[in-house]
């Protein structure tokens, strides 16, 4: 309060969708230190190592989740990591997990993470439910190698020289 900065998200519980008393315990601790500095959400970050999860346990993780949610009174927000490895890859499929399960939860949509994910393009406008989405966050990439070879290092600040169309990726929304 003291600078006037907010702490909009704490990063991440992983592997939600793989939810073990681990996770579960992990999500508590999170979720009281997102109450204490303020945070007014908290990510969840699906499995991304090659492992295929079946829709229906993310949707029970999804449910389970949203109990300690509301507990706190903390925001979940669902990244889909955009990945080959990732279990959950699409915003537009993650919508559908959410309302599957019931669940006040909303997607968090990186720009870096969705140009990863090679199909994004093809549902988003027509599919995406722009008030189920939580939180945009943007990041640029320059490389211009093909996004399989992408990785976090890639990640820059936005510049002109940005391959991903940031600004076009946002007016759509």
């Amino acid at each position: 309060e003291k600078y006037g900065l907010e702490i909009v998200t704490i990063h991440a519980v992983y592997p939600f969708n793989q939810l073990t008393e681990e996770v579960v315990k992990k999500t508590e601790g999170l979720l009281r230190d997102a109450q204490g500095v303020g945070a007014r959400a908290l990510v969840l970050c699906p499995l991304n190592d090659g492992t295929i999860v079946p829709p229906g346990v993310t949707v029970e993780a999804i449910k389970r989740l949203s109990d300690l949610f509301a507990r706190y009174d903390i925001q979940g927000l669902v990244e889909p990591l955009g990945y080959s490895v990732s279990s959950l890859r699409s915003a537009v499929w993650a919508q559908q997990l959410i309302r599957d399960a019931g669940s006040p939860v909303k997607v968090l949509l990186d720009t870096f993470l969705r140009h990863l994910y090679d199909e994004a393009e093809k549902v988003f406008a027509s599919r995406i439910d722009i008030s189920a989405i939580g939180l945009v966050h943007l990041s640029g990439v320059e490389d211009t190698r093909p996004t399989e070879a992408l990785a976090d290092e890639q990640r820059i600040m936005l510049s002109e020289k940005d391959v991903m169309q940031n600004y076009q990726q946002v007016q759509r929304l």
